[in-house]
């Protein structure tokens, strides 16, 4: 979900990892570690706890509303929210909250890439081809000219949307610094949008999705409401 003003590089891969290519698994060890096929996610032990009852919830809400199949952009549904610390890992030495760190390893055409708390298993062909194509958007911005002189985001906790929270600059590019370049509904609406150069104008890099189900969200009864709170207190209570 985003607005792309170019695709800085793109390439199309195996349709299968070559590392866990069919795996999924959660492990406590040095920290709590999700694995999905290559991908690793690793929490804290009050991280792992949001993760958990996150998943729970969303799970429950999803199955209250009919456990709707994909649905178009415009009818995004957010099924959990909640403000974590910013810090990942804050004061738990086994989480790598803040490093960039890649890895040959002993065992044959084995790479590990950390980046904060997430980390990919790579054969060195898979790293190479990202690698190079990291390579190829790098140079890119490093060289482009409306990259020269370009609005940087200022401090932290930012969403899509700048909000003028950006350093001055003659910003070369014409970069959105506000929001105020499209319409309120097409932020709001989480369709992707991609500059079509040859057109001049932004299309939808998604046409469509497949029989996308429709979900009404009905205004919540007052039983509805006492069975909401119930769940998220009942959670609370169980991962206290």
């Amino acid at each position: 979900m985003g607005f792309t003003k170019k695709v800085l590089s793109k390439k199309e891969l195996d349709e299968k990892s070559v590392f866990y290519s069919d795996k999924f698994r959660i492990e406590l060890c040095e920290s709590f570690h999700i694995h999905i096929r290559n991908f690793r996610l690793e929490f804290s032990i009050e991280e792992w706890k949001s993760f958990a009852k996150g998943i729970i919830y969303s799970y429950l809400r999803w199955f209250r509303l009919g456990k709707p199949g994909y649905v178009s952009p415009t009818d995004n549904i957010t099924l959990h929210y909640e403000k974590i610390n910013p810090v990942a890992g804050l004061g738990e030495d086994s989480v790598l909250e803040n490093t960039l760190r890649i890895e040959l390893q002993q065992f044959t055409d084995y790479i590990h890439f950390h980046f904060r708390t997430s980390k990919y298993e790579f054969t060195v062909d898979e790293y190479l081809e990202f690698a190079e194509q990291v390579q190829i958007a790098a140079n890119y911005l490093k060289n482009d000219k409306i990259m020269q002189d370009y609005p940087k985001r200022i401090g932290y906790h930012h969403i899509r949307q700048a909000n003028n929270r950006v350093t001055e600059s003659k910003n070369l590019g014409g970069f959105d610094t506000h929001g105020e370049q499209f319409p309120n509904e097409k932020i709001q609406s989480h369709n992707s949008l991609e500059y079509d150069e040859n057109r001049g104008e932004w299309v939808n890099q998604i046409d469509n999705i497949k029989n996308p189900t429709k979900v009404k969200i009905k205004q919540k009864s007052f039983l509805n409401k006492i069975i909401t709170s119930s769940i998220k207190k009942t959670l609370d209570w169980f991962f206290l």
